[in-house]
Parts: structure tokens; sequence; C-alpha cells
């Protein structure tokens, strides 16, 4: 888990600290020891179909909706959740998204 830890040391000083899923609760998420890329709540992938060495941490889990709907809508989302990414997708509102401000 150091490796983990050191890793987003930023980001976990900086916020929330939760992960993404389809319910809410404490969830078991996999973390695979040979390339952090695939550490993921779903242990298939973070063991690459059980080919990889992994390991179980337990980490407080909110659905992406229960986040919108206490910190409001942002203004920009970028999502790279190993098998969960249409967790996020699926919990936007289509009349809720933020307004476009520039083309890029």
């Amino acid at each position: 888990m150091a490796n983990v830890a050191t890793r987003f040391a930023g980001e976990i000083g900086t916020g929330l600290k939760v992960g993404i899923a389809a319910e809410e609760g404490v969830l078991s998420f996999w973390i695979c020891e040979t390339n952090s890329r695939f550490s993921s709540l779903d242990r298939r992938l973070a063991s690459l179909d059980g080919s990889c060495p992994h390991y179980e941490i337990r980490v407080p889990c909110r659905r992406f909706r229960s986040l919108l709907e206490e910190f409001g809508v942002p203004f920009y989302v970028k999502v790279d959740i190993q098998g969960n990414d249409f967790l996020c997708v699926e919990d936007l509102d289509p009349y809720q998204l933020p307004r476009p401000s520039c083309v890029l």
C-alpha cells in the first residue's frame, strides 16, 4: 500500500477519500502488485484474471450521484476508474451538465 499512498500523496492530503462504486459502503479494493494501473474494485481486473499478484484493502465507497448532490455540478469531469468509468456517466443528469465555456 505504500506505493499507492506515495503516488497519490497530494490527492490524499487535499480532499475526499472515497472510491466510486455502484453501491455505498466499505468495499474491497484490489491492488495489482505488478502494475498499479490495474488496481480496481473488480478483483478479476486487478489480478489480470488471476495471473498477477494482488492484495485487498478496504475503502469507503460512494455513488458518483451522491457526490454531485453534495458538491454540485463540476466544471470538468475526467474519469479513469478501472472497470467503473460507466458509473460516473450513468449518474450524470443530462439536464445538469457543466456549461461549455470554450471549444477545445
